[in-house]
């Protein structure tokens, strides 16, 4: 099924609001800022980090039962309906 832009707004007024998440209007800020920015792009090469050195290394040293056992764990709390996208 394709929406246009017109169709996707008209679609979502006319879901119901919760009455559990009411609408607010945000927070007025200040205006964008008119100060002046200097300097120069450069392009440069980022150098390569390696952060995940030393997980590797763990997962490495556990014997192959102990990885089941932490697959097997991490599996079954994203399985759970507590977990959400956000967090569990």
């Amino acid at each position: 099924m394709a929406y246009t832009f017109v169709g996707i707004l008209s679609l979502a007024y006319a879901l119901p609001r919760s009455r559990f998440d009411p609408v607010r209007n945000a927070e007025r800020v200040a205006a964008v800022s008119s100060a002046v920015v200097t300097g120069r792009r450069e392009k440069v090469v980022i150098p390569k980090e390696n952060n995940f050195v030393q997980a590797g290394a763990r997962w490495r040293a556990f014997n192959s039962d102990r990885q089941e056992r932490f697959v097997v764990r991490v599996a079954d709390m994203l399985a759970d309906p507590r977990c959400t996208q956000v967090g569990c």
